[in-house]
């Protein structure tokens, strides 16, 4: 994983809105790849003869809940990024 503890600080604010979002979306790539691993592992449990106990149901139920707040969250972030960005007149 890349870090970017070289890179220098952004000196205003759109700079700091435009690296932010490449950061969320560099954030949200993995997530989205988790998110969907999850839905094909459940999809495939659903189809098969194998039966969770209630343990591990709770477990997946619990990765999923999550994994949903997680991308909420990035969402909500990219759109005040977003946000930014138009009021200071740049394109987002």
């Amino acid at each position: 994983m890349e870090q970017n503890q070289d890179k220098p600080l952004p000196v205003d604010l759109l700079s700091f809105a435009k690296e932010e979002r490449e950061y969320l979306h560099d954030l949200a790539n993995p997530l989205a790849i988790a998110t969907g691993m999850l839905e094909a592992l459940q999809e495939d449990l659903s189809r098969s003869d194998v039966k969770l106990n209630e343990g591990q149901a709770r477990k997946l139920s619990k990765i999923q809940t999550a994994l949903e707040r997680i991308g909420g969250l990035v969402r909500d972030r990219r759109a005040r990024m977003i946000a930014i960005q138009e009021k200071n007149g740049a394109k987002p």
